[in-house]
């Protein structure tokens, strides 16, 4: 499974326009049809992947439904494989080996203009995009320290540098969950830190004088996108995949015309429109088994990915939602309730 996740985190194909993408699903589709048998998918796993095949009929994509239809395939897969493995230490060694390669690229691009990999974003390393590399690196950071693995932690770092900021908020808060295991009082001391550091960057960005600046700007963006979202919530949700095709319906704070939103930036949002009653369910569900878990390296991995859901949509990337899938399936086959 290191190898696998190794793989899932440096592999590129530089000449297609999802390069980043298409050859990460189709390896992780690979190691499903591999791992199938050995998986030993429980009764409602298959009646879930029969749900989402039924879905895909009254989609109103229906390219866009089977698209998710196998990527679901691929997370209820290693979903259940995961109660077979010993520890995710290997796992957790072979995304820290990913990532200090991605680092290095990282590094080329900010100071040497490497522009081998095309980039939607600067300083994206091996994703393209490096508000998605970075989403990986946090949870991968998590694993590593959480196994106090502390030789990988210094190949994260590049990574993260240049990234988004809901990872940095997902740390912080694994970070307070680790110190008030310790300590009460560290914890404390620990989020007032947090609290200033985050007043004087805010302040230095100008947030504090002037709240129609760009982070605050962002949040208020996608408040207003998460609000019209919901406005299209019925009880069997839009469809499978239908986020894409549904959602300009209901675009009323901004204009479909001049932006398109591929994702809610919030999974619970995205699950609610597309699913329903079934997608909050799913939502709720998870959320009680995460709070009520043993604490450990996927706990901390798995907390640091449901922060950062709330802001962006790391379930729809291949890294972070196979890591999200093996780490929920260690983690929940070890800890008490419905498995």
């Amino acid at each position: 499974m290191g190898v696998l996740f190794f793989f899932l985190t440096v592999l590129v194909i530089p000449g297609l326009p999802s390069g980043a993408l298409v050859g990460r699903w189709a390896l992780l589709m690979v190691a499903s049809a591999l791992l199938y048998f050995a998986a030993e998918l429980s009764w409602w796993a298959c009646a879930l992947l029969a749900y989402l095949w039924l879905m895909t009929w009254w989609a109103p994509n229906g390219y866009d439904a089977l698209y998710l239809l196998f990527h679901a395939y691929c997370f209820v897969v290693l979903y259940a494989y995961a109660k077979h493995l010993v520890s995710l230490r290997a796992i957790a060694v072979g995304v820290g080996l990913g990532f200090a390669l991605n680092s290095l690229v990282v590094i080329g691009q900010e100071f040497w203009g490497a522009q081998f990999i095309p980039q939607l974003t600067p300083d994206a390393g091996l994703f393209f995009n490096r508000n998605v590399a970075t989403e990986g690196a946090a949870m991968g950071l998590a694993l590593v320290v959480a196994y106090k693995m502390w030789w990988l932690v210094p190949g994260f770092i590049p990574s993260l540098v240049w990234g988004s900021r809901s990872p940095m908020v997902a740390l912080g808060v694994m970070s307070l969950l680790m110190a008030w295991q310790r300590s009460r009082l560290l914890a404390l001391g620990l989020f007032t830190a947090c609290i200033a550091l985050a007043y004087f960057w805010l302040q230095k960005h100008g947030v504090v004088a002037d709240y129609t600046t760009f982070p605050l700007e962002t949040l208020q963006q996608r408040l207003w996108v998460w609000y019209d979202g919901m406005e299209g919530f019925t009880v069997f949700g839009q469809g499978l995949g239908s986020w894409l095709t549904n959602f300009p319906l209901y675009q009323r704070h901004s204009s479909p015309l001049e932006l398109r939103w591929e994702n809610a930036h919030n999974d619970a949002v995205q699950l609610a429109f597309e699913f329903g009653v079934v997608g909050i369910g799913f939502v709720a569900l998870f959320a009680l088994r995460l709070a009520t878990a043993v604490r450990g390296p996927a706990f901390y991995a798995l907390v640091v990915f449901a922060v950062e859901s709330l802001f962006e949509f790391p379930l729809y990337d291949p890294l972070t939602g196979a890591l999200a899938a093996i780490c929920a399936g260690y983690l929940f086959s070890r800890s008490p309730g419905l498995y």
